[in-house]
């Protein structure tokens, strides 16, 4: 193995991580027994959209960098052979 195919297995090991970490702190689009008993407010519905926003937005990009990373450690690791 060279240098390459290190960098970029290990580039993908730390993407896969944080992937996982940040779908694992979204949370589920259901309401559940909060909205039955009055629990949600305008400002807290706000507060979670834009947090919610922005998981999900780094959960778009970090998907982006894994299956890009994926096809350039599959393209190194063919070209080392």
């Amino acid at each position: 193995m060279d240098a390459i195919s290190i960098v970029c297995g290990i580039v993908l090991i730390i993407t896969s991580v944080l992937l996982i970490i940040s779908v694992m702190m979204q949370e589920g689009k259901g309401k559940g027994m909060n909205a039955l008993t009055g629990g949600d407010s305008y400002y807290e519905n706000n507060e979670t959209r834009t947090k919610e926003k922005t998981l999900y937005n780094i959960s778009k990009i970090l998907v982006a960098l894994f299956f890009v990373f994926s096809l350039v450690a599959t393209i190194v690791l063919a070209l080392v052979k």
